[in-house]
């Protein structure tokens, strides 16, 4: 009944790591929950005693989302998937699911099937909106994987949250939003896009509200390929060129054969 008869009120959020014993993907739950369940956000934390991490984290709530919220349903045992919705760039609204881990065991989840709204995942997590950490681990691995097939299998560690925007299939003659880092729900930072394929020149518009550093990637046409081989398309982002980039696709749920996005990336990590 939140945001129907009343706000729903969820209480502080901490992000601090001093005087609370929670580990940073708890904190990061308590946040991402708090923002999205929440019609207000609150929190007792002395923001001038913040770290590094928890400045990014803190700047990454910026501005507060406005979630509609479909469903939360316990599937298992202190198991949470949360199915929202928010609004678009052009006031349509994006759908999102985020799952959280509120149990003592790593869980394995299988992701939201295809359908008209859904041709990708988009997935954001804690270790996004952290400095990164050099480990052995990480050196030997690969990148933890920013997009998914639907139907695809992904494991949730112990108290951990994730959150994946759905994708809608290509329009060749659109540009379309694929993802961001710079907020704890993808998009909720990008005050407006607007493009004209013919001129190849795209508009990109953010809220001067969040501070973070930003990449925001984006699909011109055609965006998903079997390989990397196609030739990007010349266009401009705010009157600067701008590269593109392929990512492997995860998963192989319903049957998917392995593919690459290939994204436009705006960043303004040089100003």
């Amino acid at each position: 009944m939140s945001d129907r008869m009343f706000g729903n009120d969820p209480d502080v959020m901490i992000l601090r790591d001093n005087k609370n014993k929670l580990n940073p993907e708890e904190r990061y739950t308590l946040c991402v929950l708090n923002n999205i369940l929440g019609a207000l956000v609150f929190s007792s934390d002395n923001v001038s005693e913040y770290g590094q991490d928890e400045h990014l984290l803190y700047s990454a709530t910026f501005p507060k989302v406005i979630a509609l919220v479909d469903s939360v349903i316990e599937f298992r045992p202190n198991v949470f998937v949360v199915k929202f919705k928010a609004n678009n760039l052009g006031g349509a609204a994006r759908e999102y699911t985020t799952y959280a881990n509120l149990s003592g065991d790593d869980q394995t989840i299988y992701l939201p099937a295809s359908s008209s709204s859904t041709h990708l995942l988009f997935v954001t997590d804690n270790e996004m909106h952290m400095t990164p950490q050099f480990s052995f681990s990480s050196w030997f691995s690969k990148q933890e994987p920013l997009f998914y097939h639907p139907s695809s299998t992904v494991t949730i560690k112990s108290h951990e949250t994730k959150t994946f925007m759905h994708i809608p299939p290509e329009d060749p003659e659109k540009v379309m939003f694929l993802g961001s880092t710079s907020h704890i729900v993808p998009g909720a930072e990008v005050k407006n896009i607007s493009a004209d394929i013919k001129t190849e020149n795209i508009k990109l518009e953010l809220h001067q509200d969040n501070a973070r550093i930003h990449k925001v990637y984006l699909g011109v046409g055609q965006y998903l390929y079997s390989n990397k081989s196609t030739p990007p398309p010349s266009c401009t982002i705010n009157g600067d060129q701008i590269k593109f980039e392929y990512f492997l696709v995860k998963g192989s749920g319903e049957g998917k054969e392995p593919s690459f996005v290939r994204t436009a990336v705006f960043t303004d990590e040089k100003k």
